[in-house]
């Protein structure tokens, strides 16, 4: 099989009928097949991905039909944000996901999944990670902050780490539910698009994002910069690349609005691009996932 797809869809469409069509069609159902047909298919990674293929098709022109907005705005992921509550950490403790796993789709724990990213973060720090002293870490678009609890917990005192994130209410949310496993970790409050004052240009060794620069197709461009600007050393970005993506994962991205430009834009920024992979784990089923290491 190959990379990863979808994630919820963030957009938050708004009903636009076409004139004179009267009520617009009832929206799709996510699945057009019983749930016993598609889990004998799971069974063969390419024939259930084939069906997924079809479920995105239908989606794409349920949008396209009913004249539905399915393209996203700076605020949309922000509007969203504020009025989620812990969710993703209930999640990441409890629930499970059906994953793709070396081309393999597998029943694993969020945790589990959570971990299989993180290891291509931790891959990175290891390769600049200093004998003495500490590495100064910044994660973009931190949100939830399990990353930068794994991150504590590996590492301890030997890294500093900031988190940055346009919602306020999901880093309200991270500290009242993970409490003093945040202790010591600086947080602001600032868009991945926002422009960098000049005393935090070259501030980090160390600078990453994980599905976050997904959510601004309209600003990706300024978010990499940005994220160069901050760095001495290493970008690592764990995001869907639309490059790498199979047909079902294109028409996910597509229709969920994610940003299907990242690595043509780190190639026309110039900047040295020591690795652009897919990664092995696919946390959903649609969503691409890759990893696009930079160094400065």
């Amino acid at each position: 099989m190959a990379r990863k797809l979808g994630q919820i869809s963030t957009g938050a469409p708004l009903q636009r009928p076409k004139p004179g069509s009267g009520e617009s069609k009832a929206r799709p159902d996510k699945h057009f097949l019983p749930t016993w047909i598609r889990r004998r298919m799971m069974r063969h990674a390419r024939v259930y991905d084939a069906y997924l293929y079809w479920t995105q098709v239908r989606r794409l022109l349920y949008f396209v039909g009913t004249g539905r907005n399915f393209f996203k705005s700076p605020e949309t992921s922000l509007n969203i944000y504020q009025t989620k509550g812990d969710y993703e950490h209930q999640d990441y403790m409890n629930g499970s996901v059906q994953a793709v796993l070396n081309g393999q789709i597998h029943r694993m724990s969020h945790r589990e999944a959570r971990e299989r990213y993180c290891a291509y973060l931790f891959e990175e720090i290891d390769r600049i990670l200093p004998a003495t002293g500490k590495l100064r870490i910044l994660e973009v678009g931190c949100g939830n902050c399990i990353n930068l609890v794994l991150l504590k917990q590996r590492y301890g005192d030997r890294i500093e780490l900031t988190g940055h994130d346009i919602s306020e209410r999901r880093i309200a949310v991270a500290k009242e539910f993970f409490g003093d496993k945040l202790d010591g970790i600086i947080f602001a409050v600032k868009s991945a698009t926002d422009s960098v004052p000049a005393e935090e240009e070259s501030q980090f060794d160390f600078v990453f994002s994980m599905h976050c620069l997904e959510q601004i197709p309209f600003g990706v461009l300024p978010a990499v910069q940005g994220m160069y600007k901050r760095t001495r050393s290493r970008v690592v970005m764990i995001e869907p690349v639309f490059d790498f993506a199979r047909p079902t994962q294109k028409l996910f991205l597509i229709y969920s609005d994610y940003t299907r430009t990242l690595l043509p834009t780190v190639r026309y920024l110039g900047y040295k691009i020591l690795r652009a992979e897919p990664l092995s784990i696919e946390s959903s089923l649609k969503n691409q996932s890759s990893i696009i290491v930079v160094e400065k």
